[in-house]
């Protein structure tokens, strides 16, 4: 027992040639960068996978943060909505930045200005909403569950989207409900409401 010990002790003790040592620093450099390579592409897939879904929540949280703007606006304008995105965010621009608007997907880019009227003038041109509203002429005596007050564009024709309903909630929506929305609208329906089924 005694000559096997001494035996494992001058193995573990010679030392270790140069090419065996090189070896080793090239197979866990190589192990590392592997693991790298493969943390990275696992990351980037998932975000990718999860992007519409992303998506989907900052919708979500923008149409509520115009929800809280419109009671605002409600309390100092006799209980009416405002005519436009541009009039509500010129009386309520503290609520929220320009850039809630825009939804990351389509051409729209954020409205800037050095005023809020340069910001409410930019989002009244053009090219900088992605929201589609329909709360002109409504109130909270007119607007119930079931009214649309907004909605989010799409970001392809095949898509569903998010809408903003009068009693506050967000909700998304399939594609074919989401036509039917936007077919209400161009007949000029008022108020738009969610369709049954």
């Amino acid at each position: 027992m005694a000559h096997s010990t001494q035996k494992l002790s001058r193995i573990l003790s010679a030392p270790i040639p140069r090419i065996y040592l090189n070896r080793a620093i090239a197979l866990i450099l190589i192990g590392g960068f592997t693991l790298y390579v493969y943390t990275v592409a696992t990351v980037y897939f998932e975000s990718m996978r999860r992007r519409p879904e992303l998506y989907r929540m900052a919708s979500m949280g923008n149409l509520l943060q115009i929800y809280n703007a419109l009671g605002n606006y409600t309390d100092n304008h006799k209980g009416d909505f405002p005519d436009s995105i541009p009039t509500l965010y010129m009386a309520e621009n503290h609520i929220f930045a320009s850039h809630i608007f825009v939804n990351g997907i389509g051409p729209e880019t954020p409205a800037v200005g050095p005023t809020t009227q340069a910001i409410a003038d930019q989002l009244a041109a053009g090219g900088h909403l992605s929201i589609v509203y329909l709360g002109r002429g409504l109130g909270p005596k007119i607007t119930t569950a079931n009214t649309v007050v907004a909605y989010e564009l799409l970001s392809a024709p095949n898509d569903g989207t998010t809408v903003l309903l009068g009693d506050g909630q967000v909700k998304y929506v399939e594609p074919a409900v989401i036509q039917k929305i936007i077919s209400q609208a161009n007949a000029g329906v008022f108020p738009v409401t969610m369709p049954s089924n």
